[in-house]
């Protein structure tokens, strides 16, 4: 795999840079040259270092000294006097093996730094499964509610903000829970289906940790990031922080909370993968062509669906396939799911204000919702096949190719309640839908897209 930038300064393309905020991190982590300089050296060694061929999986590793030391002993080793005239690409055999070794002396393991934490209020036996009467069902809940103490971390109190010079991980000072595989941190939107589960469980207290977490989050940074590292800080995920407090409140009727949490809900509205990034772009010799494809890239994470056909541009899908992501048009396409999820938060905050007494504010959130209410049918439904679609900004329209259209995130409007509801029929227009593709038997293989959200079914 190739991760050479070729000589291009990043800083010139005018990409957001993710790790400003921690500028001494920031060159060990996100801003190219050592981490280049380090997947030279992994690819020099081979197999010896297979375990950090995922780049995600490096830019996890925390620095066994502070950041500031291991970039100036860099520089030092490799005579480095100018970052931008630092090319890697001319590094001879005996400085890439000088250069995995300083890897190994400087870079821990990714698994280090978190702190294995068992919930307070985890239950051996929830007072909900106890109500489950089909015995397999009843264990395969308590079984799943064993998961709950091996995802629950938490930080040592030295990796809070400035004092963290060591770790790509942001500070959470709350107790929070990881995803699981190659996700060593908390992930936005996984955050709350994992409340759901929590919820289910009677955990509730550990619900309100993660809303505390992410209610720092933005007053912080302004946003949820993706993910709990400082290189995911320019980029967030669909906004699942409103139904995320909402179904705390359900299950609680903490008002005080709530009280407490309203005004920062009112604010809301990629290096983890550098080398494959690089590498995607690396008969391209435009450096403008290859931020725009980055640029894609990025918006594709953002929006949950990383990666998946429905931001291919289908004019190239029938002539290559697997579909590459060079080929990328997130930015063109305004996404059904999303706009579904904006529709239904403006609701759950209208609900909110009611709930703690503030009429005026509940009226203002109601009106946000009927007005975008319509505006969202205009613009995705197609009344003939009783669906929704995603809007392609190049052509004009929805995107409803027979060949191409239909993708799980059009049930969104249907969970979020972004329709009228006193319309009876919808829910059952689009299920005639997907039951019309399934019988004329255009179910897609999935494993067809070569991409992790693979190519729907039609």
């Amino acid at each position: 795999m190739n991760c050479s930038l070729d000589g291009i300064d990043l800083a010139t393309l005018g990409l957001e840079r993710s790790c400003e905020e921690w500028p001494d991190l920031s060159t060990n982590f996100c801003d190219g040259k050592i981490l280049e300089a380090s997947f030279k050296a992994v690819n020099y060694w081979g197999e010896r270092m297979l375990f950090m061929r995922d780049s995600k999986h490096f830019v996890d590793r925390p620095l066994l000294k502070d950041a500031k030391t291991v970039v100036e002993e860099f520089k030092t080793n490799f005579n480095v006097t100018e970052w931008h005239k630092f090319a890697v690409s001319k590094m001879s055999e005996s400085q890439v093996d000088k250069l995995a070794k300083f890897v190994q002396q400087n870079f821990g393991m990714a698994d280090g730094a978190l702190i294995p934490h068992v919930p307070e209020d985890w239950n051996e036996m929830p007072e909900n499964f106890k109500h489950i009467k089909d015995a397999s069902l009843k264990q395969w809940a308590i079984e799943l509610n064993k998961n709950w103490k091996e995802m629950s971390k938490t930080m040592p109190k030295d990796m809070n903000g400035k004092d963290n010079q060591r770790h790509s991980l942001i500070y959470m000072p709350n107790p929070f829970f990881v995803s699981g595989g190659r996700f060593r941190e908390f992930r936005y939107w996984d955050t709350y289906w994992i409340a759901r589960g929590l919820i289910a469980s009677g955990m509730t207290k550990s619900v309100k940790h993660l809303c505390k977490n992410f209610a720092e989050m933005v007053n912080r940074f302004g946003f949820v990031p993706a993910g709990g590292r400082i290189y995911y800080n320019k980029r967030s995920q669909p906004p699942f922080l409103t139904p995320l407090v909402y179904e705390y409140f359900g299950a609680t009727g903490d008002i005080e909370f709530l009280k407490e949490i309203m005004p920062t809900l009112e604010k809301l509205p990629r290096p983890e993968a550098f080398c494959q990034d690089v590498d995607l772009v690396k008969n391209i010799a435009d450096p403008m062509e290859k931020a725009k494809i980055w640029h894609e890239i990025a918006s594709a994470s953002e929006s949950g669906w990383d990666f998946s056909s429905r931001w291919i541009r289908k004019d190239v899908m029938d002539k290559q396939k697997p579909w590459k992501l060079t080929n990328l048009m997130t930015t063109k396409i305004v996404p059904v799911d999303l706009n579904a999820l904006i529709c239904g938060n403006f609701e759950m905050m209208a609900h909110m204000y009611l709930k703690i007494g503030n009429k005026a504010k509940s009226r203002e959130y109601h009106a946000k919702y009927q007005l975008f209410l319509e505006d969202f049918k205009n613009l995705f439904y197609n009344k003939a096949h009783g669906f929704w679609y995603d809007f392609n900004m190049e052509s004009g329209g929805t995107v409803n190719d027979a060949s191409y259209s239909y993708y799980g995130s059009a049930a969104m409007p249907l969970f979020t309640r972004c329709y009228d509801v006193i319309d009876l029929g919808t829910s059952e227009r689009m299920m005639a839908r997907m039951d019309h593709w399934d019988n004329e038997n255009d179910i897609t293989q999935i494993s067809t897209s070569n991409q992790p959200f693979g190519v729907p079914a039609r």
